[in-house]
């Protein structure tokens, strides 16, 4: 009898234990659920100043290069007829790059965490031709 005791009493106690340590792992568990919301909250919210900081700094640089492509396109317009036959399709197409640039920035816009490095890559590709494109038409009437 006297061990029956003391086995039920070891039982018990160990069970105490038990539920102890599941309360103190299951505390634990939703601590770290938490933290995690957070980290993904947080991560999200970085994300969302990165991108708004991005568009914004490019809505900037593409209103100063429309500002220049309407300023060149202007002196096209009032130079020779001959500087005007020169300069026609390159101008086309570099209305044309800024026309696709256009709808990149309303992609960047719209680009989600998983797809903004593509998107944002495939962007400072197009303004950077857009940029060497209206350079180039530069140099080439400052050459004629």
């Amino acid at each position: 009898m006297k061990y029956s005791k003391l086995f039920f009493t070891a039982l018990l106690s160990l069970s105490v234990l038990a539920v102890s340590c599941t309360k103190e792992s299951q505390r634990e568990a939703e601590e770290l659920g938490d933290q995690m919301e957070q980290t993904a909250e947080s991560i999200g919210n970085d994300f969302k100043a990165e991108k708004d900081q991005f568009v914004e700094k490019t809505e900037h640089e593409m209103k100063e290069l429309n500002e220049k492509i309407s300023k060149l396109d202007e002196k096209i317009e009032n130079a020779s007829d001959e500087v005007k036959q020169e300069t026609e399709e390159a101008m086309d197409e570099l209305k044309q790059e800024r026309e696709e640039l256009k709808a990149e920035l309303a992609e960047l816009k719209e680009a989600s965490k998983e797809n903004w490095d593509d998107v944002k890559e495939s962007f400072n590709d197009k303004m950077d031709d857009l940029k060497d494109g209206y350079n180039q038409l530069l140099e080439d009437i400052k050459i004629g």
